[in-house]
C-alpha cells in the first residue's frame, strides 16, 4: 500500500528506515564493550566488540526492520543498566532503568518478559545478599553489645529494603508510562482479553 501510494519515493523511506537500524547496532556494541571491560578489562571489551560486530546473526539481522537485532541491542542495554542500578541504587538510575526498559519493550513485545525477569533477578540477588549478611551476623554474636548493634543493623536493612522497593516500583511505573506514551495512551486500562493477538502463545 505504501509503494502504491508513493511510488519510487517509497524506496527512499525504506532506505531511511534501514539506516535507523545502525544506531541500535552501535549502541549494543558499545554496551557489550563497556560491560566486558568493567568485568575483565579492555582486552575483554575489545573481544566482545569483535564478537558482536562479526556475529552472523547481527550481520544478517542488523540491517533488517524486523526488530530482532534492535531488540537484542536494547535488551543488552537494559540488563547493563539494571546491573548498574543494583550496584548503586538511586533515583537517577531508577529513572534510567524505567526508560530503557520501556524502550526495550517497544522494540519487540517479547521483552514483556522483563516485567517478570527483572523483579525476579532483583529478589534473588538481594535475597542472597541479605541472607549472607544475616548468617555472618549470627556467627559474629558474642555479647549483648553485639546483639544491640545487630538490632540497629536490622532496622537499617529494613529501611534500605523499603527505599529500594519504592525505587523499583518507581522504575516499573515509569516503564509503563514510556510504553503508553509511545502509543498515545491508546487502549490504556483495556482488558487483555479484549485485545486480538496474532501470536498463538498470547492467545492461550
Amino acid at each position: 500500500a505504501m509503494i502504491d501510494a508513493n511510488g519510487e519515493a517509497a524506496f527512499v523511506w525504506l532506505t531511511v528506515a534501514r539506516l535507523m537500524c545502525i544506531p541500535f547496532s552501535l549502541l549494543g556494541m558499545w554496551t557489550a564493550f563497556r560491560w566486558a571491560s568493567e568485568l575483565f578489562g579492555n582486552a575483554a571489551g575489545i573481544g566482545a566488540v569483535l564478537l558482536w560486530t562479526f556475529s552472523p546473526m547481527m550481520i544478517g539481522y542488523g540491517s533488517l526492520m524486523s526488530g530482532d537485532a534492535q531488540a537484542a541491542s536494547m535488551g543488552l542495554v537494559t540488563l547493563y543498566v539494571f546491573r548498574c542500578w543494583l550496584r548503586d541504587i538511586c533515583w537517577a538510575r531508577s529513572y534510567m532503568l524505567g526508560i530503557t526498559a520501556g524502550l526495550t519493550i517497544l522494540t519487540k513485545t517479547s521483552w514483556f518478559s522483563l516485567f517478570g525477569l527483572l523483579p525476579l533477578l532483583w529478589l534473588v540477588i538481594r535475597g542472597g545478599e541479605w541472607f549472607g549478611r544475616y548468617l555472618s551476623q549470627r556467627r559474629g554474636k558474642a555479647c549483648d553489645d553485639a546483639n544491640a548493634i545487630n538490632d540497629e543493623q536490622r532496622r537499617g536493612v529494613v529501611f534500605y529494603a523499603l527505599r529500594e522497593t519504592s525505587m523499583a516500583i518507581g522504575s516499573l511505573l515509569l516503564c509503563l508510562l514510556v510504553i503508553n506514551l509511545a502509543y498515545g495512551f491508546d487502549g490504556t486500562f483495556k482488558r487483555l482479553g479484549e485485545f486480538e493477538f496474532i501470536s498463538k502463545a498470547l492467545t492461550k
